[in-house]
């Protein structure tokens, strides 16, 4: 584990740089992203309203992102949209959908080789496990990349609910973290 965290700090700067790149190519292809989330939302929305339509399910007051951390280690990368009343950590009283945002984690494994070759300039060997650490270490600061982009686009997501037929609370929240754990706040409609 020591050894672990050593080679998370040798990779640092090159985390750094990634992190910025990253967010150069995420800003250009911010349309297109927010299109593809776009038609996800309406799945989820036409999910909700059916279902309030049919008993009278609760108003909606979170707009939920969740992690799936069990998507890192299976690869397949997809987290659940989740709309949810005030009974938020009540799986019954929630509806979801998934998406998987593939341009969040393109080139992951192009990267991985990268560190691979930072990482050979200092150890002789290195482990699968510790691959496998570092990869999920990658796959954090591209989660934490893509709860900046629900940010900027949290306003228009709003606007999509409010377009619907959906019953809305008077204050919606869009919220990002881990599933079954705690939640960030990352944008308020009042």
């Amino acid at each position: 584990m020591m050894r672990c965290a050593e080679m998370k700090k040798y990779i640092k700067s090159y985390c750094r740089v990634r992190k910025i790149e990253k967010r150069k190519f995420l800003n250009n292809h911010y349309d297109d992203t927010l299109e593809q989330l776009m038609e996800i939302m309406d799945a989820l929305v036409q999910d909700v309203e059916k279902k309030q339509a049919l008993n009278g399910h609760e108003k909606v007051k979170y707009l939920v992102f969740h992690r799936l951390l069990s998507s890192g280690y299976t690869g397949s990368h997809e987290i659940s949209m989740a709309m949810s009343s005030d009974a938020l950590y009540l799986d019954e009283k929630m509806s979801c959908v998934y998406w998987k945002p593939e341009i969040f984690y393109c080139g992951l494994e192009n990267d991985m080789k990268q560190v691979r070759q930072i990482l050979s300039k200092k150890y002789l060997r290195i482990e699968e496990y510790e691959l496998l650490r570092i990869e999920q270490c990658l796959l954090s600061y591209d989660w934490e990349l893509l709860c900046e982009f629900l940010s900027w686009a949290a306003a228009r997501l709003i606007e999509r609910m409010k377009a619907s037929s959906l019953e809305l609370e008077d204050e919606i929240q869009v919220l990002c973290g881990c599933y079954m754990d705690r939640l960030n706040v990352v944008y308020q409609e009042k």
